[in-house]
């Protein structure tokens, strides 16, 4: 095993790979729904303020991951989830819009995964290779400080490629309105 992670630069654990300590990290977000559930009530398990906790953390945690893990990643697909990472963050947009547009960019013939016969992408020669926090800084936490902690790594992910790469600015929450056609087809002025 090397000494660090060739993606990321982290150091591995105890013998373990990022993958190792990403699956650990996400054992704790599960356990950190589970509590919020019996918080709520039991038979409230899946209940919307779970969902919606459990649906940004784990966008937070993967959304991270993949962009400090970024060589299988298509250049398109590396700023599309940099902007919605960057855009939940501050406010702009809510999880499901991100994953919709997600969904929308790359659906059919649009891949998000590039092959490994591609060879690096030249872009990458411009991403981070160190990052200020990492999967292996969120697998211990105590789960009810879990979503903090994967706002905080995806906070200082987005931070890092920021420094090297700008983000695009924020697509537009809603589009003005279509102009109202008249008869024949022509817009009304």
């Amino acid at each position: 095993m090397p000494n660090r992670c060739p993606e990321c630069g982290a150091p591995p654990g105890a013998g373990e790979s990022c993958a190792d300590l990403f699956n650990r990290m996400l054992a704790v977000e599960w356990e950190m729904i589970g509590r919020i559930g019996r918080r709520i009530a039991p038979e409230a398990f899946l209940a919307r303020e779970v969902a919606a906790v459990g649906m940004k953390a784990h966008f937070f945690a993967v959304g991270s991951y993949q962009l400090q893990h970024p060589a299988g990643l298509t250049a398109a697909a590396l700023a599309g989830l940099h902007q919605g990472l960057g855009d939940v963050l501050a406010g702009r947009r809510e999880v499901a819009d991100v994953r919709l547009a997600a969904r929308r960019a790359f659906n059919g013939p649009q891949r998000v995964r590039r092959s490994a016969a591609g060879g690096r992408d030249p872009m990458l020669g411009l991403w981070p290779s160190t990052w200020p926090l990492t999967v292996a800084d969120c697998c211990d936490v105590d789960p009810d400080t879990y979503a903090d902690a994967v706002a905080r790594l995806a906070a200082a992910t987005v931070a890092a490629i920021d420094a090297v790469r700008p983000a695009a600015p924020s697509r537009p929450q809603s589009r003005p309105p279509a102009p109202q056609r008249r008869r024949g087809g022509q817009p009304q002025r």
